[in-house]
This record gives C-alpha cells, structure tokens and sequence, in this order.
C-alpha cells in the first residue's frame, strides 16, 4: 500500500472492533478470532481494487476530501477502560434497584421454601436451609443466568431489567449453569420434599456442577492476572468477584460431603442386608 495514502491505513488500523458482554461480574471483551483475517483480507481487496477513502488515477491515488468522522467512545464501567463496546447503552436504573431486585426475589423464594420444607415431618432445620439454597439456586441459575445464554449478543444495547444485571467461556458456561443445574436445582428440592431415594444423588450432582464451574471461574481470572475487572473495587471485586462466587465454592463442597457421607451409609446398610454366602442366598 503506498504510504501516500493515509486513508487506506486509518481504514486499516480502525477495522478491528473489540465486543463486551455485560454481567453480574464484569466480564472481559475480546477480539474477534477472525480479526486478523478480515484486516488482511480488506487491504488485500484494497491492493487490488487500487482505492480505498479515494480514488485511483494513472497508478497512484488521489486523496478523498471526505474525512471519516471519529464516535466519541461512550464511557463504560468494563475493562480494559479503552474497550470499544458496540451498541453500549449505560444502565438506566441504579445499583441499588438492581441489588433490591436481587435479594427480594431470593428471599421471596427462600422463605416459601423454608415455609414449605417445614410442613414435611421428620425433615431438620439444616436440611431446610439446603432446600432453601437450592431453590434460591434454581432462580438465579434458570432466570438470570437463563436470560443471559440466550440474549448475551443484545445485552450492551438493550435496557431491558435482566440485562443491566448482566468471552466466550463465560456464555458456555453461563449456559450449562442454567440449563442443567437450574432446573436440576428445583427437582431436587421436590425430590427432598417428597422424600425421593435419588434426593442426595441430585444433590451430589448439582453441588459438583456448582464446585466445578466455580472453580473454573476463579482460576481463569488467575491465570489472566485479574484484568477483566478493577483489583480492590469494594463492589466489582469484593462483592460481585470475591464474596458471591465463594458462596458456589464453600457451600457446594459442604453438601457434596453431605452427600457422600449420606450414600455411603445408605450403601452400607444394603450391603450389610444382603446374604454374604451362596449357602445364606440359597
């Protein structure tokens, strides 16, 4: 590309477009995994169309007297801070409405269940409060986590409510959760209810599920050196990062050891009720 013609290489220079997904926790942008492909696949169709931003004449190029015009990037709470976000609209409700929303509806939930749990005889106060936990669960795994599977590309641009809560790991994930562990998350609460014999093998189930991604979260950001957020933020870090996600590390690993502790006596007892001999078998 001749260097006289600084249209083609402000073209070049601005045809990467880095995307963001807002979240709960803020989530990281990314470049496009085609991007460098599609810069080299624009300047090689500039090299051989022989313009671009001008005109060609008798081999060399006349500039274009129409200057591009610059956006003002729109400010965003993300990071990096020079993120370009397409389509970004800020949130239109505040922090506290969003966090009201939150834990209204999870105390909605968590007290009909405790409500709910205590009407079956012989159930404890902490397999209640397990039962409330996964039902909390099935909310935000089925409705929040749900609504951001499916319009994750709509949500920088659209104000709907659950869309001011909220890579590519993250989307995946994100899906699974709601998919599988939220309404995996309310069967077992009926399952418990009704007095299943499956109920701790949900359990195990769901809480692993839980551990795993968790785990997966966490360590991602650690290996990235914690970039996609602010170190020390007392709400994007402590709260949103630190404190809520320990809560799917530190609770889920207590029930998965509930539920061993529960299958193993329960495997015990059927081994010790069967005959131990052919000649007992007989």
């Amino acid at each position: 590309v001749p260097e006289d013609c600084p249209d083609i290489h402000s073209a070049q220079r601005g045809s990467r477009m880095r995307s963001a997904y807002p979240a709960v926790k803020p989530q990281p942008g990314a470049h496009s995994k085609n991007a460098g492909t599609s810069e080299r696949q624009v300047t090689m169709g500039q090299r051989r169309a022989g313009f671009a931003g001008g005109t060609q004449q008798s081999g060399g190029y006349r500039k274009s007297n129409m200057a591009p015009e610059a956006e003002a990037p729109i400010p965003h709470p993300y990071w990096p801070r020079d993120l370009h976000i397409e389509g970004y609209r800020p949130n239109d409700r505040a922090m506290w409405e969003i966090l009201a929303f939150l834990f209204s509806v999870s105390g909605v939930f968590l007290v009909g269940t405790w409500f709910l749990a205590g009407r079956v005889v012989g159930i404890s106060t902490v397999r209640r409060l397990i039962l409330c936990w996964f039902m909390v669960c099935g909310f935000i795994h089925g409705v929040i986590e749900g609504w951001f599977s499916l319009y994750y590309p709509i949500i920088p641009r659209d104000q709907a409510f659950l869309s001011q809560l909220a890579d590519n790991f993250t989307v995946c994930m994100e899906t699974i959760t709601a998919w599988a562990w939220g309404p995996l998350s309310v069967w077992t609460v009926i399952s418990f209810l009704q007095n299943k014999p499956y109920r701790f093998v949900l359990q195990l189930i769901v809480s692993l599920g839980q551990l795993y991604g968790d785990v997966l979260y966490f360590y991602t950001e650690y290996r990235e050196g914690f970039s996609h957020s602010e170190m020390w933020h007392p709400i994007y870090f402590w709260f949103y990062f630190v404190f809520m996600n320990s809560l799917w590390i530190v609770i889920p690993f207590s029930l998965i050891v509930d539920a061993w502790v529960n299958l193993s006596q329960a495997q015990g007892t059927a081994d010790a009720a069967r005959p131990k001999s052919k000649a007992k078998r007989n």
